[in-house]
C-alpha cells in the first residue's frame, strides 16, 4: 500500500475492496458495497445505499485551525449524500447535498447552502482550506469561497452520513478516489486528476500555492 504524497492521510481507491492506501481500517455500516460498472479509475468504485456508509478515525482528521482537503468523486443520487465528520451539534466538516460548512460547536459557518451536487453522473468534488479560507469546487469551478477560522478537532469521518459515524443518515449514491490531505491543495479553478492518485500519476495534483486573488 502507498499513499501519492506525505500530505495524503486517507485514500481509498474503492477496488473491489475497502481497503485505504494509509492502512487506515474503515468500518462498513453493513450495506455498502463495491461497484465494478460505476467507477472513475480502476476496477470499481463504491456503492452506499440510502442510510449506510463508511466510517473511521484517524487522528489527521483533527487539523485544528490547520490547512487541509478533502476531494473524491461522487455520483449523486438522492436525499442527503456527501461527506461528514461532523455531528448534528454542528461540530466538523459537512459536505452535504444541502450545504458545505465547519463548526466546533461553539461556531457554525456554512460555506455554502448550494453544493451543486450532480445527479446520475459522475463529478469531482473538493472542499479545501488555507489560511482560513475556505474554497468549495465542482469540477475543478470554483463555486464558493469563505473565511473559515474554526478549529475542526473531530477525529472521525464517514462517506455517505447525514452528520458523521454513527449518523447513518445519508442518501444513495456512487464515490471513487476518496482522499483526505493536510495541505491546501488548489485554490483557484483546476483541470480535476485524470488518473488515480499513485506516485507519478498524480505529480500534477501537488498543493498549489496561492499568489494574489483569484
Amino acid at each position: 500500500m502507498a499513499v501519492d504524497d506525505s500530505y495524503t492521510k486517507l485514500l481509498l481507491h474503492f477496488d473491489g475492496n475497502f481497503t485505504d492506501e494509509s492502512g487506515t481500517v474503515w468500518t462498513n455500516s453493513t450495506a455498502c458495497t463495491t461497484d465494478a460498472t460505476n467507477k472513475v479509475f480502476g476496477s470499481a468504485g463504491l456503492y452506499a445505499p440510502a442510510a449506510h456508509c463508511l466510517m473511521t478515525t484517524n487522528a489527521a482528521l483533527a487539523v485544528g485551525t490547520g490547512d487541509f482537503t478533502i476531494d473524491f468523486r461522487m455520483k449523486y443520487v438522492s436525499g442527503y449524500s456527501g461527506v461528514s465528520s461532523g455531528a448534528s451539534s454542528g461540530v466538523g466538516i459537512f459536505i452535504q447535498s444541502d450545504f458545505i460548512g465547519l463548526g466546533n460547536g461553539g461556531s457554525f459557518t456554512a460555506i455554502t447552502t448550494s453544493p451543486g451536487f450532480i445527479a446520475g453522473s459522475f463529478a469531482h468534488y473538493a472542499l479545501v482550506r488555507k489560511s482560513g479560507t475556505c474554497y468549495w469546487f465542482v469540477n475543478g469551478m470554483l463555486k464558493a469561497t469563505t473565511a473559515v477560522s474554526d478549529a475542526i478537532n473531530t477525529a472521525s469521518i464517514a462517506i455517505n452520513a447525514r452528520y458523521g459515524p454513527g449518523n447513518n443518515r445519508g442518501g444513495a449514491a456512487y464515490y471513487d478516489e476518496f482522499r483526505f490531505s493536510t495541505t491546501a491543495r488548489w485554490t483557484s479553478g483546476f483541470t480535476p486528476p485524470s488518473a488515480a492518485y499513485n506516485g507519478a500519476a498524480v505529480s500534477a495534483q501537488k498543493p498549489q500555492t496561492m499568489t494574489g486573488g483569484m
